[in-house]
């Protein structure tokens, strides 16, 4: 008799136990995940705007091709496409990355810069960070 009742009451320990366990597991899990990708979008906008700095008056001059002349250590990248969305200049490797196309560009990038993804011909998914940026002439480059 006593025996049914530690069963049952073992069980709802063990339940109750575990219902805990996957409560904390997806709370630690998706506040991990939340600080990684902002870890993330912190150190690109912080990458490209030192990269951007030496532009003179915010204007691209697509003429200056040393002013984009850097290394690109640690998995960071960099393309900068014209405004018909040919690749004008990129770090080497580049190649193997689908892009997304002007007019999703133009249409996330309305408000400033912005954050998408993109996709290597192996399947791997990468975090991108974009900025327009307008030539002397007015043409828009994405950074």
């Amino acid at each position: 008799m006593f025996s049914r009742a530690r069963w049952r009451l073992t069980l709802w320990y063990a339940g109750a136990f575990t219902a805990i366990l996957v409560v904390i597991g997806v709370a630690v899990l998706f506040t991990t995940r939340t600080a990684l990708y902002s870890q993330v979008n912190d150190d690109l906008q912080l990458r490209s705007e030192r990269l951007l700095r030496p532009i003179v008056g915010g204007q691209f001059n697509p003429g200056r091709q040393d002013v984009f002349q850097f290394a690109t250590a640690g998995g960071y990248f960099y393309v900068i496409t014209g405004p018909q969305g040919n690749v004008f200049q990129a770090s080497e490797g580049i190649e193997q990355v689908e892009l997304p196309g002007v007019a999703e560009l133009e249409s996330k990038t309305e408000g400033g810069s912005a954050f998408v993804s993109a996709t290597t011909t192996d399947g791997e998914e990468l975090r991108v960070y974009v900025r327009p940026v307008k030539d002397v002439r007015g043409n828009t480059y994405f950074f």
